[in-house]
């Protein structure tokens, strides 16, 4: 570990301890991928199963409205008062699937067919209690201006506060990608 003191700012100086950072070589591969701007297969697949099963969602549900409009409009009865009450919560539940469908699309689409799908944060790590009792996500970590929550970073990575950090997330979607502290040269010493 390298040692460091704070300034009286309370912003650590050289000497902080922190935790040497040596990645394996499947996170060091994904790493450079990410720093490159793109996304490994892995995550490209991930965004694509999310962008087809919204975009094939879409196309069901417009399928689906067309069938009962022209249903409707060829003549067929709705039911009475009971068929109407029916009609409106199909509308309306395939209305909040439609809008949900399509945020979901509009966010992972252009993630997948992005010349640079990949972005990136850097600053220093600040963690931000939930305001109430959460157990699911009891804290959330901050890098620049990106938030996260602590289950998605790798296991390997030491999350120390006020540790540098620079973290990739997808442009449009703003999914958690990779992280990685940002090496001290003066930790080789």
């Amino acid at each position: 570990m390298v040692k460091n003191k704070k300034t009286s700012t309370g912003q650590p100086t050289a000497d902080q301890d922190y935790t040497p950072f040596e990645p394996s070589p499947s996170l060091a591969a994904q790493l450079s991928v990410n720093r490159a701007g793109k996304l490994t297969g892995r995550q490209k697949n991930s965004m694509r199963v999310a962008a087809f099963g919204s975009s094939c969602g879409l196309l069901v549900i417009a399928v689906l409205v067309i069938n009962v409009l022209v249903a409707l409009l060829s003549g067929i009865s709705a039911g009475g008062v009971v068929g109407v009450i029916f009609f409106v919560f199909f509308v309306l539940s395939f209305a909040y699937l439609a809008g949900t469908l399509y945020f979901n699309a509009r966010m992972f689409v252009p993630d997948v067919f992005g010349k640079k799908p990949v972005r990136q944060s850097h600053g220093r790590l600040k963690i931000r209690m939930a305001g109430r009792d959460r157990p699911e996500l009891p804290f959330s970590y901050i890098i620049g201006d990106y938030s996260f929550a602590p289950y998605v970073v790798p296991i390997e990575v030491p999350m120390e506060k006020d540790r540098e950090y620079i973290v990739y997330y997808a442009a449009s979607s703003r999914m958690f990608l990779n992280i990685e502290p940002v090496n001290d040269n003066r930790a080789a010493k």
